[in-house]
């Protein structure tokens, strides 16, 4: 697969921006800016999809990135293209990826097939050191990559089943062995008493029926609480209510009163009355302001059925109006162009009657002999001076211009009496003017390829005679030096110069002796030390001593380092567990053997009244002695309680004890080891000093280095006595040359007798470039004399060639009969009729238009004058306007009488239900009166007033029932009417006051029967012995089994890696192989081969041509990236050959900046190398480096450049100092204080414009969407 062509049509900064990649190896060059990346970023989102945060979505959303591409796969050409939602481009729909395997993805792509100097320097140093799937493929392409991955498969097995330190907890067989033990130790407790557990079962059932009684006590506290509460709540609510009770009985006793609805009915028919009354006057008096309205109207309705055309006539009036004005323009447009067209032919016609030449030619009128004669006779003359005025008058009437439809006429009539000339007066037409002058087209297209001709052959013959003028004459050279002793001078200078004379390898020797010395000091000076510094130095140390010296320091200085870590570990330890013991220091922790003195005391005691008692001794003998026992007793009681009580305080007292001997006994062993490390770290010190006799001893992880550019200025020293040496042993060979070359030169009239050679050297250099350049001018000379002479055949040549032109000219003219005229008069008289002619049709067509127009204007009078007329308009130009206006008033008078009709109609219905309405109401208070005895307002009163206790009674009677639910509300209101507000008081306090001792016994209660309940489980649940054994028994067989797996596996992969160790030192890797030889092709032959070192490390090393292995340190920063650049791309041709055998298309390989080191000469191999490999699969270099463009072109074909254009231009407003000024005015730093982001403070109008000239949806006013402000500020960096 290759992509031929690669398309930013919108992605990150570039629309439109598109690489095309050549056949074979693709050199993409660029400055900063241009592009690099975003093509190699927009190469990965082509193959994989483009990331859901793509990097590259600052100018266009991601939905709107566009990657285009040129695809040839399997020799067919695909365009396809990748977008957000897909691939599309090849056959069978969207979305295909054929080049797509199982694992592949992008960041595969980018580590495995892509490479970058960042990335080519880190892999690099990975690979010597062993680490990275490249060095994996390297250290194990000999035995093939899928032994070692079973290696690793039984390794991590073998890990998960058992490890040595007992630091991993994780692993199968110690969480076996940590089960077991948890089961064996649960053995001990293993058996229950019966006795406890049906004591605990007594308990419980003892402990449930008090948790009964209790809740029954607390139910019943909790509702007296809750009822005394309540009534202190209420108080005030239940004697209002008592007194509304007693407001109804009163308003009862006063007489009759109206309910609800006859409050309301009553109510809303006097307010009701008094609004009709207004609005039925109010009615009347519009009703005939209406009436008198309408009857001033006046409408008519003749006119009303005229409408529609009136209407027409008066919208086609304006119309034409412009016609009309129109018709005049093209009428004065024709007048116009005839005029123009007259002035034109002005000069080429002569007087009517007047016989003249132009006048007999053009009619063809009398005697042809007589006619042409006088045609041949007249002056040639007198025809280029009319032409000369035709074109005058022209150029007047041209310039004039039109003034405007109104003054066409007089202008060009004007213009006419300019330059008419001879015409003033003709009556002829101007058809007919252009009749008797036109000599018909197939005459004149022979005219014009006459003139045509005439004209190239005399510019030919002019440029040609000028050719020849300028030619110059062929002058040979007088002063050439002699072949022969130009050829001795070369013979000798070719001899002295040329390989192996004694002038050459005195050069050489110079070189290689400034070189030796240039590399003895850059050696000195790697290392640190002066030009001279070897003037006092031996013998240098051996590699090998100083690889044991330099890495028994090493060792020394990391156990004295690791010893007084363990130091400082341990003097922490001991420091922390002397905090803890301050910590757990109290005073009510009995002392260890208190218990113990206190149970000895009392024993003493005991035993010594026991044997008064034997003794039959009486009490009064040893009165102190019971008291002390008493106290002893007492005493060893309380010692014991403590010691129970705190029994696990001083268990941990004890271990903390203990741990601080031990902890501060470690310390003090790991001082004295501290003082033997250190002994053996001077003594390391001193040894490695004495290897470096004579300099000062560098860092012991630089001793190789250090000795290798100390053997190096050695050898280079070595190098520069024994060139100087050889310069010495030449001078006597180099001067026999000088004076054989100085003789040579003497001869050939050049003497130098003192000159050195290098001097004379120079002059024979230059005595051949004189006969060379004597040479060349002979050979100019005479090139310029058969130059001249060709000149001079094609001069005459094109003479000819313009006599028979000039001729055919004549013929055609006489032809025409017309005067003997140059071809440029022709032309011009030519262009004359053309234009007349070109005038007279645009004055044909004007008056065509001009006579529709005059027709329209006609038909619309006779249609204006006929409808006036019936209606009494007078005819004339306001006719139109006057019929349009009086239609307008009839139409508005016919409207306004039709709305105060329905407005009258509308009016009266109003009014009859207004009457209606009024007679209803009056009839509904005339029964209300009649009920209540006339007294219509009193009864009123006191229904509102009843209506409203009404609802007191009810607000309250919810209150008091929400409160006291169980309880009638009559009865509370008569229960607290009897009782005054403190008795309620004191009865609720005493209610919370039983409740609160209810609540407390009750959980009381609760808790006690939740432990015992607790207990009488755990004694239930507690396994039996024979269960725990049983269980113990599985657990050890479990470990069994672990160990028996670990010890078949860990068997299985010793033996699997002592036979690949012996396979791999036999067989070498292809893989290195490989990149051996390429390695050879990018060194130019330097280096040769790499090889491993499975016993040191896995180690890698390069060999070079001289059979040297090198380190990674010995190396060049240019040489190691060429070292992994080879490695790299064996890599890749070994992955592209997996892809081929899967069915796979190979992928592209891009390189961006892996030359950034390497000289052109190697740089030049590289590509070379890549070159070679990209006929087998694309490979693309992208660079910033403009001079690989030249090595690339020395390689001839194979290599493609492709240039990015230069980076846009930035629009600069200020200068570089204004904008410097700009930024510390928006956010000045402090100098030393910490630097904190501040917000970017951005223009919220700009953001809002580019948003939508780039097609993003924003508001006018609010929040802008982040992602917009972010794509903003992306685009404006």
């Amino acid at each position: 697969m290759r992509i031929t062509r690669l398309v930013l049509e919108r992605y990150g900064a570039f629309a439109d921006r598109a690489v095309d990649l050549g056949p074979g190896l693709t050199l993409v060059l660029g400055p900063n800016e241009t592009g690099k990346s975003t093509a190699l970023d927009a190469l990965a989102d082509l193959l994989w999809s483009i990331p859901q945060q793509s990097g590259r979505a600052f100018r266009y959303p991601r939905k709107e990135l566009r990657v285009g591409a040129r695809v040839l796969l399997d020799g067919v050409e695909h365009e396809v293209v990748r977008t957000a939602s897909g691939l599309v481009g090849f056959e069978g729909g969207g979305g295909g990826e054929p080049w797509r395997g199982d694992g592949d993805d992008r960041a595969r792509w980018l580590t495995s097939f892509g490479l970058s100097h960042e990335m080519l320097r880190l892999g690099g140093q990975d690979l010597f050191e062993a680490r990275g799937d490249l060095a994996a493929l390297v250290f194990r392409a000999r035995s093939g990559r899928s032994v070692h991955r079973l290696l690793d498969e039984l390794t991590a097995r073998a890990d998960a089943l058992y490890k040595q330190h007992r630091g991993s907890r994780s692993v199968v067989t110690r969480q076996a062995l940590e089960r077991y033990l948890e089961v064996d130790g649960e053995i001990a407790g293993a058996m229950a008493d019966a006795t406890q557990v049906r004591r605990a079962e007594e308990d419980v059932a003892a402990l449930a029926r008090r948790a009964e009684t209790a809740a029954a006590e607390l139910r019943e506290a909790e509702a007296g609480h809750l009822g005394a509460a309540a009534r202190v709540r209420v108080a005030e609510t239940a004697r209002r209510l008592a007194a509304t009770r007693r407001r109804v009985a009163e308003l009862h006793r006063a007489g009759p009163f109206l309910g609800v609805e006859g409050i309301a009915a009553w109510r809303g028919a006097t307010e009701r009355l008094e609004k009709l009354a207004g609005v039925a006057e109010d009615l009347a008096r519009e009703v005939a302001e209406t009436e008198g309205e309408r009857d001033a109207v006046r409408v008519d309705e003749a006119l009303l059925a005229d409408a529609e055309p009136v209407g027409r006539l008066y919208r086609d009036h304006a119309a034409r109006q412009d016609d009309a004005q129109r018709a005049e323009g093209e009428e004065a447009d024709a007048e116009a162009a005839d005029a123009r067209a007259r002035v034109a032919l002005a000069g080429l016609v002569a007087p009517a009657g007047s016989g003249a030449a132009g006048s007999g030619a053009a009619s063809g009128g009398g005697s042809a002999g007589g006619g042409r004669a006088g045609a041949e006779a007249a002056d040639a003359e007198e025809e280029n001076a009319r032409l000369g005025e035709v074109e005058r008058a022209d150029a007047g009437l041209t310039g004039a211009g039109n003034a405007g439809a109104g003054r066409a006429g007089a202008g060009n009539a004007g213009a006419g009496q300019a330059g008419a000339g001879p015409a003033r007066g003709d009556a002829r037409s101007v058809a007919e003017l252009l009749a008797g002058l036109w000599v018909g087209d197939d005459l004149a297209a022979e005219l014009d390829i006459a003139a045509e001709a005439l004209d190239d052959a005399e510019a030919r013959v002019v440029e040609r005679a000028r050719d020849l003028e300028g030619a110059e004459e062929g002058v040979e050279p007088l002063d050439v030096p002699d072949d022969v002793v130009a050829d001795a001078v070369r013979e000798v200078v070719a001899a002295v110069e040329g390989g192996g004379s004694a002038f050459a390898e005195l050069r050489q020797a110079r070189v290689d002796e400034a070189d030796a010395e240039r590399e003895r000091v850059g050696s000195l000076a790697a290392i640190g030390l002066p030009p001279d510094a070897l003037d006092g130095i031996g013998a240098v140390p051996s590699a090998e001593a100083v690889r044991v010296a330099g890495a028994l320091l090493v060792e020394r200085r990391k156990a004295l380092a690791d010893a007084a870590r363990l130091v400082d570990e341990g003097e922490k330890r001991v420091a922390a567990l002397l905090a803890q013991l301050d910590d757990a220091a109290t005073g009510d922790i009995p002392a260890p053997g208190a218990v113990d003195d206190a149970r000895a005391e009392r024993d003493a005691l005991l035993a010594r009244a026991l044997g008064a008692w034997l003794a039959g001794a009486a009490p009064a003998a040893d009165p102190e002695l019971p008291v002390a026992l008493e106290r002893a007793v007492a005493g060893a009681d309380r010692v014991a309680d403590r010691v129970a009580a705190h029994r696990e305080e001083a268990g941990r007292r004890a271990v903390l004890v203990a741990d601080h001997r031990h902890e501060s006994a470690e310390v003090e062993r790991c001082r004295a080891a501290v003082a033997v490390a250190a002994e053996a770290e001077r003594n390391a010190e001193r040894a490695w000093t004495a290897v470096w006799a004579g300099v000062a001893a560098p860092l012991p992880q630089d001793g190789g280095a250090f000795r290798e550019r100390l053997a190096g200025a050695l050898d280079a020293s070595g190098r520069a006595r024994v060139a100087r040496a050889r310069a010495e042993s030449l001078r006597p060979d180099v001067e026999r040359q000088r004076e054989y070359l100085a003789g040579v030169l003497a001869d050939a009239g050049r003497p130098r007798p003192d000159a050195d050679l290098e001097s004379l050297l120079v002059a024979a250099r230059a005595l051949l470039d004189e006969h060379r350049q004597a040479q060349a001018d002979l050979a100019v000379a005479r090139e310029r004399r058969a130059v001249r002479e060709r000149a001079v055949q094609d001069l005459d040549r094109l003479r000819e060639v313009r006599d028979d032109a000039a001729g055919r000219w004549a013929r055609l003219l006489a032809e025409a009969g017309l005067a003997d005229v140059p071809p440029v008069r022709w032309q011009r008289r030519r262009e004359v009729l053309e234009r007349a002619r070109e005038e007279h049709r645009r004055a044909e067509a004007h008056r065509s238009a001009a006579s529709v127009l005059r027709r329209r204007c006609a038909e619309f009078a006779d249609e204006l004058a006929l409808v006036a007329a019936r209606h009494g308009v007078p005819d004339g130009a306001g006719a139109a306007e006057e019929l349009a206006e009086r239609v307008a008033e009839a139409r508005d008078g016919a409207a306004r009488v039709r709305g105060l009709d329905e407005r009258v109609e509308r009016l009266a219905r109003r009014s009859a239900e207004v009457g209606t309405e009024r007679e209803r109401l009056t009839a509904l208070l005339d029964g209300l009166r009649a009920e209540h005895d006339d007294d219509l307002d009193a009864a009123a009163a006191r229904g509102r007033e009843l209506v409203e206790l009404a609802e007191a009674d009810r607000e309250h009677r919810a209150v008091i029932s929400a409160a006291l639910p169980d309880v009638d509300v009559d009865d509370v209101v008569d229960e607290v009417e009897a009782t005054d507000d403190d008795a309620l008081a004191l009865a609720a306090r005493a209610a919370q006051a039983r409740y609160d001792e209810a609540v407390s016994r009750h959980q009381e209660v609760r808790d006690r029967l939740a432990e015992t309940r607790v207990g009488h489980q755990e004694l239930l649940a507690r396994p039996g012995a024979a269960e725990l054994h049983a269980r113990a028994g599985e657990r050890l067989a479990e470990v069994a089994d672990r160990v028996e797996d670990y010890l078949v596996v860990e068997v299985q992969r010793r033996l699997l890696r002592r036979e690949l160790e012996a396979y791999e030192r036999k067989h070498a890797s292809p893989l290195l192989e490989a990149a051996g030889r390429l390695l050879e092709r990018l060194t130019e032959g330097r280096y040769v081969a790499l090889r491993t070192h499975q016993d040191r490390s896995a180690a890698l090393a390069v060999v070079g041509a001289d059979e040297r292995e090198r380190s990674p340190q010995e190396l060049s920063e240019g040489t190691a990236d060429q070292v992994f650049l080879a490695l790299r791309l064996a890599g890749i041709a070994s992955l592209q050959r997996e892809r081929a055998a899967r069915g796979l298309p190979v992928l592209p390989v891009v390189l961006d900046d892996v030359l950034m080191t390497f000289d052109d000469a190697r740089a030049g191999a590289a590509l070379r190398v890549m070159a070679g490999l990209a006929r087998e699969w694309q490979v693309i270099v992208l660079s910033h480096h403009g001079h690989l463009r030249d090595v690339a072109a020395s390689l001839g074909g194979g290599v493609s450049v492709a240039t990015l254009s230069s980076a846009p231009e930035l629009e600069v407003a200020r200068s570089a100092e204004e904008v410097r000024d700009a930024v510390r005015q928006a956010a000045p730093v402090a100098v030393g204080a910490a630097r904190v982001a501040a917000p970017k403070a951005t223009n919220l109008a700009a953001v809002r414009e580019w948003a939508r000239a780039n097609g993003r949806q924003v508001a006018d006013r609010g929040r802008i969407p982040a992602d917009v402000v972010e794509a903003y500020e992306l685009a404006h960096r």
